[in-house]
């Protein structure tokens, strides 16, 4: 496990692809082009796993936005799978919650749309 202070960066976009994260205590924030999109602040989150999935480099910075401590897993993703099990299923419902969201958001955001599109006919 690991402490990071609040500002900390945890990893950078475009690093190559390596650990995924566990969230033990405090919160991290997701940054594109230094623009904070998401936050995790739930204990137990796991994060950085896009790019162990799609092997891929690093898609977001994470910085920790409040002193945080981590822990890392550094292992193949197959074999964590394998050994255990319970952490498959707790990404599947990490990503499961965050696939909700980003649905919920885009629906607000496309009902927001659709809202000052009729706003705009009647002006």
């Amino acid at each position: 496990m690991k402490f990071y202070k609040k500002g900390e960066t945890i990893v950078s976009e475009g690093e190559p692809k390596g650990s995924i994260f566990v969230l033990v205590e405090g919160a991290v924030g997701v940054y594109k082009n230094d623009v904070k999109i998401s936050e995790f602040t739930q204990k137990g989150t796991v994060f950085g796993e896009m790019s162990m999935f799609l092997n891929q480099t690093r898609t977001a910075t994470l910085k920790a936005t409040e002193d945080a401590y981590v822990a890392e897993i550094n292992t193949e993703i197959d074999d964590l799978f394998k050994k255990h099990p319970d952490v498959a299923k707790k990404i599947i419902i990490n990503l499961s919650e965050r696939l909700m969201q980003l649905t919920d958001d885009y629906w607000h955001l496309m009902e927001r749309l659709d809202i000052e599109e009729k706003i705009r006919k009647y002006i």
